[in-house]
């Protein structure tokens, strides 16, 4: 049996949709992977082999080991579920790739990248800072990662910020980057409509958050409309079955969709509900949708989410999902599928840039 948490302590890390504690001490040696209870489903001192916890569920405070005993544990309601196996292939594997952003006011941008450069000496990778938030995609060896989380929370030049960031980690085959860059930019994510500020506590008011599990039930009831919140070469490489694809060639593009097509949902009595890779696009455009009157369901952590937390995510899911690295696409296992920049962007003249992007990150990046 395991327990299920939402937001691990700091320096914890995601594999396959499990928050994993980075060392755990079992009788003088150092390990990874799941919890498993050996006698019986009480949580008062099991023997440990690993220390892990899926996605889902009550915030997590803390969790202590010594001597391969779990000496504490403050879990505010949580759940006991059914046993999941972490897979072996954790050991197999030397690169991860970690995904993370949030949006929260940050009153210089330059100083927090500056400190955010000098804390990404041992990862590889891109990270986009503006008064907005924060928003970057980081590869490294499984310890340099979690140096990251664990200065990223802890640095005072960040005044506690990104304590609560949600990280998503994959193992990789490919290494996703070759460099690291940080960067300040006017937004972290432009949406192409001026004066769009993003309130936190407003957003999350109006944009129900879908658990991967609600969001099954959800995407089959007739009065939803589901939309697909990316570009429509993400698209066509896979989607959630019965999505809509708003042809919009860049995110800037999505906002006229929604302006053109709202009356009719309206008129009609319909739902919105949309998702993107991480949840980003979701958040940064149910922000601009306050005050329009129609309900707005997002789904909680994106598909890379939903393919962590669901194993029979293929049920939903039509093809691959594209990444934005030199990985290119992965599978509903969070596996990469040896899709090429080519076969992506085949066939289609005003994606030709993107393929030459793509060409060239893979070379020097």
């Amino acid at each position: 049996m395991v327990l299920l948490v939402r937001r691990p302590p700091a320096a914890w890390f995601i594999f396959r949709g499990w928050y994993v504690r980075p060392l755990v001490r079992l009788d003088g040696l150092m390990t990874r992977g799941a919890i498993r209870l050996r006698h019986d489903l009480t949580l008062q001192s099991p023997s440990i082999q690993q220390a892990a916890f899926p996605i889902l569920g009550a915030p997590c405070n803390a969790l202590w080991c010594c001597a391969g005993r779990l000496q504490s544990v403050a879990y505010p309601a949580c759940n006991v579920a059914h046993a999941l196996h972490m897979p072996d292939a954790l050991a197999a594997h030397s690169t991860y790739h970690l995904s993370f952003y949030k949006f929260v006011h940050i009153a210089q941008p330059e100083l927090c990248a500056s400190a955010l450069r000098d804390v990404t000496a041992d990862v590889f990778g891109s990270i986009l800072v503006a008064h907005e938030g924060i928003n970057g995609m980081v590869a490294g060896e499984a310890a340099a990662l979690d140096d990251f989380e664990t200065r990223l929370d802890a640095d005072a030049r960040f005044a506690g910020l990104f304590g609560d960031i949600v990280f998503k980690r994959t193992a990789c085959r490919t290494q996703p980057f070759r460099r690291m860059k940080v960067h300040t930019r006017p937004e972290i994510l432009p949406l192409g409509v001026e004066g769009v500020k993003i309130d936190v506590p407003a957003v999350s008011d109006a944009l129900h958050a879908v658990s991967p599990q609600d969001w099954r039930k959800l995407i089959e009831e007739d009065d939803v409309v589901l939309i697909d919140n990316r570009n429509s070469f993400e698209y066509r490489l896979g989607r959630f079955r019965n999505a809509i694809d708003p042809q919009v060639k860049n995110f800037r593009d999505f906002p006229r969709y929604i302006e053109e097509n709202l009356p009719v949902w309206k008129a009609q009595g319909k739902r919105v509900a949309m998702y993107c890779t991480g949840g980003i696009r979701c958040e940064k455009t149910a922000a601009w949708m306050i005050g329009m009157d129609m309900p707005v369901y997002q789904l909680e952590g994106g598909i890379l989410n939903y393919f962590a937390t669901m194993p029979d995510a293929g049920k939903d899911w039509q093809g691959e999902c594209f990444v934005f690295d030199n990985r290119i696409a992965l599978d509903t296992h969070l596996q990469e599928t040896g899709t090429r920049a080519e076969d992506v962007y085949a066939g289609d003249p005003d994606e030709q840039w993107r393929l030459q992007r793509a060409r060239k990150l893979a070379e020097s990046d």
